[in-house]
């Protein structure tokens, strides 16, 4: 997910990320960083949760919850498991679940989702190689 930092808030140490092309933001517990680069996150699929309802951030510890629409579910390599492709307002992110929870939420393609991203994500330089996972084997680089 390309973006830009636009902020870091020194009381929490945490790092403001805006999403390329959206007024998304995801936040990253970071030291303070150049904000004028352009950066990439990278987030684990085993590290994205999926919600579906309503959701109020105020009832949760949860920082970077944001909508989503489901684009592909594909079997993972565990057959308890299946990873699906998330369009975050025109940024790929890919979900690890199990398939109790699929069933559980009636996730199904072309779904508006909830993605809850963990705090952990990855920031890189916007030059580094954009590699695009293509199977659930591809996943955990993701």
């Amino acid at each position: 997910m390309e973006g830009t930092v636009s902020e870091h808030d020194n009381r929490y140490g945490l790092l403001s990320f805006v999403l390329a092309g959206s007024g998304a933001a995801l936040r990253f517990v970071h030291e303070p960083i150049d904000t004028s680069k352009p950066l990439r996150v990278t987030v684990k699929a085993r590290d994205v949760s999926l919600m579906t309802g309503v959701y109020e951030h105020e009832f949760s510890s949860m920082l970077n919850v944001l909508p989503a629409k489901a684009v592909t579910i594909v079997d993972d390599t565990n057959p308890a498991q299946a990873v699906v492709r998330l369009d975050v307002d025109g940024s790929p992110l890919l979900a690890r679940v199990t398939r109790y929870s699929l069933d559980r939420l009636e996730i199904a393609v072309s779904m508006q989702v909830w993605v809850g991203a963990g705090e952990s994500g990855v920031l890189t330089g916007v030059n580094a190689p954009v590699r695009t996972p293509l199977s659930a084997r591809d996943a955990e680089a993701a």
